[in-house]
């Protein structure tokens, strides 16, 4: 992996006064891959016992608000669109605003990533910006089911929010076997379903359970399709393991060679698949 590494180094400054700032985290950014932003943090061991008058609880909130920002941003049209241009600015309007905080984020600093995975340079670099660390925390992205249907709504929705008349959200399918909900139906002469599908899993063994449930899905719903004119659309994700991707790979060929009315749409069509939707969707 000789790629691009671009991070910025989450500071406390417990007075301005003082002008001492103490490293309690890194934001971490791979241009190009799946999953681009990690946050690595540290707990507050770092800190107590420099400053005794240490306010943990609003250290904990600001931590919890950046958390939360970064959960709610990641997959976000506009946000990802700021994040690919500058990171500062991703930083600052999405974020941890630049102010007076107790945290604030550095500067970018780019580099040349080295290291055979992205774990790896994490682990590496997180070893020398934040020496000493008792007790670490990291704040990965998981691109599961919510993530990949967030990522469809927010692409769908940017072009009119109109749109939101224009399908059905929830749609049950109901079989003499099961029932099943999809999370968006949408019509362009056939009704089509779009159901999220994530394969970022840690282990062969849940890659391939996952994969036998949904071929059974399938085959279980191929009845139901021909019969309402219907058409499922798989929204993927790939493992973030690149030691997965062959299991991945066959997962997609089994789901594939169902004999089923569907559509498989992998993570890096999502945005082609979206924008045809909406183009249909606005000219009906």
């Amino acid at each position: 992996m000789n790629k691009q590494l671009i991070y910025s180094i989450l500071q406390y400054k417990h007075s301005p006064v003082l002008g001492e700032a103490i490293n309690v985290g890194v934001l971490f950014y791979f241009p190009g891959e799946q999953k681009k932003i990690y946050l690595h943090i540290t707990d507050a061991t770092r800190i107590k016992p420099i400053y005794k008058d240490f306010d943990a609880n609003y250290f904990k909130t600001i931590l919890s608000i950046l958390k939360s920002n970064i959960e709610k941003y990641s997959g976000d049209l506009l946000a990802e669109n700021v994040l690919e241009s500058n990171l500062k600015d991703f930083i600052n309007i999405y974020l941890l605003k630049s102010d007076d905080t107790v945290l604030q984020f550095t500067d970018i600093f780019s580099t040349l990533n080295v290291f055979p995975t992205i774990e790896k340079a994490i682990e590496e670099y997180t070893k020398l910006l934040l020496p000493l660390s008792i007790k670490e925390e990291s704040k990965v992205i998981k691109y599961n089911e919510s993530y990949i249907i967030r990522k469809f709504k927010t692409r769908l929705f940017s072009y009119n929010n109109e749109l939101t008349n224009r399908i059905t959200k929830d749609y049950e399918v109901k079989t003499d076997e099961f029932n099943f909900k999809f999370d968006i139906a949408w019509q362009n002469g056939s009704l089509n379903l779009v159901h999220p599908l994530s394969f970022d899993l840690k282990t062969e063994s849940e890659i391939q359970r996952k994969t036998a449930e949904y071929c059974s899905y399938l085959n279980w719903l191929s009845k139901y399709t021909n019969e309402n004119n219907c058409r499922i659309d798989l929204l993927l994700s790939k493992p973030e393991d690149s030691n997965l991707q062959i299991s991945y790979d066959k997962s997609v060929r089994l789901l594939e060679a169902v004999d089923s009315n569907k559509k498989i749409i992998p993570f890096d069509e999502i945005d082609d698949y979206t924008d045809k939707a909406a183009t249909y969707l606005l000219s009906v």
